[in-house]
């Protein structure tokens, strides 16, 4: 299958292309990141530059998938870099809908959103699972993004399906709360490490190769949901999660809450395990196993 992966260097993205590349598939790439040394062993061919029709064609490929990755990637960029995460994430997006509907109008879309598209998410259940109602911009974008693929799919004839990515992560990554709490508890000069929040945030984890094993079988379904949640009922408290941590990175430190709550993101991100695709399909990792990971991958980079 000829795959065109948008947002390829970023850490979904460079981690999708490395799953898919290895299962046989033929993976293009296009985008902008830090994982650009793995090109040459990933992709067929690719193209490092902003996103656009122009670019897009010089890649000289009508792929059967495009994985549309590319976009403002936390809330803490769309409330620092509002025009940028605007430009990164929606026009970026119908640049790749220019670029099916007039010169590879067989291709399939996955657009990658968020669950941040559905807010606070506390008394959720399987029956709301749809609902959005974001509370940062970037929920606000991602939600964007999410209705202007379904008029393409409405009005224009698109073949697409969104997938509700929650909270992500594993080796490579290098941003969000796992790994400033390795850099904090490996590196601090106190006796304590602070933490934003209360840490009774909650958050359904999601191990990046189940994440890319996920996408494989969506992409290979025949017939696909319009839109499908990527959770996985791995569901834990930010205090709890850093409990693992402290635990697999042996030290002894105290952890402190600062009880101050950035704006934008929700005190509960996770919704009922009933509405997750991915539990439809496989067991994903647990957290603990997940964890103990990319403590391996941080400790090898020092």
């Amino acid at each position: 299958m000829k795959i065109l992966i948008t947002g390829a260097f970023g850490f979904i993205g460079n981690s999708l292309a490395r799953w898919l590349y290895l299962q046989g598939h033929e993976v293009y790439g296009i985008g902008r990141g830090r994982n650009i040394a793995s090109c040459d062993l990933d992709f067929s061919r690719y193209h490092i530059g902003d996103i656009s029709y122009e670019s897009l064609l010089r890649l000289e490929v009508r792929p059967d998938i495009v994985l549309c990755c590319c976009g403002c990637s936390s809330v803490r960029e769309s409330i620092c870099d509002p025009v940028k995460s605007f430009i990164n994430t929606e026009e970026s997006l119908l640049s790749v809908l220019k670029f099916i509907s007039r010169d590879s109008n067989n291709s399939h879309l996955v657009y990658f959103s968020s669950a941040a598209v559905l807010g606070e998410c506390l008394g959720m259940t399987a029956d709301h699972k749809h609902s959005i109602s974001p509370i940062s911009p970037y929920g606000r974008l991602k939600a964007n993004c999410e209705a202007i693929v379904k008029t393409w799919v409405d009005y224009q004839g698109l073949s697409a399906s969104i997938l509700r990515i929650f909270s992500v992560y594993g080796p490579g990554i290098k941003r969000q709360l796992i790994w400033d709490a390795c850099t904090k508890f490996t590196k601090s000069n106190h006796r304590s490490a602070k933490f934003d929040g209360d840490g009774n945030e909650i958050r359904d984890w999601i191990y990046i190769d189940d994440l890319s094993r996920a996408v494989e079988l969506h992409i290979c379904e025949k017939e696909k949901p319009l839109v499908a949640n990527f959770n996985t009922g791995n569901v834990f408290r930010n205090s709890e999660l850093l409990d693992i941590l402290k635990k697999q990175l042996a030290v002894d430190l105290e952890i402190e809450f600062t009880s101050i709550f950035r704006k934008g993101d929700p005190r509960v991100l996770a919704i009922a395990p009933e509405s997750s695709y991915i539990l439809r399909y496989f067991k994903p990792t647990s957290l603990e196993v997940g964890i103990a990971r990319y403590v391996e991958w941080y400790q090898s980079l020092s």
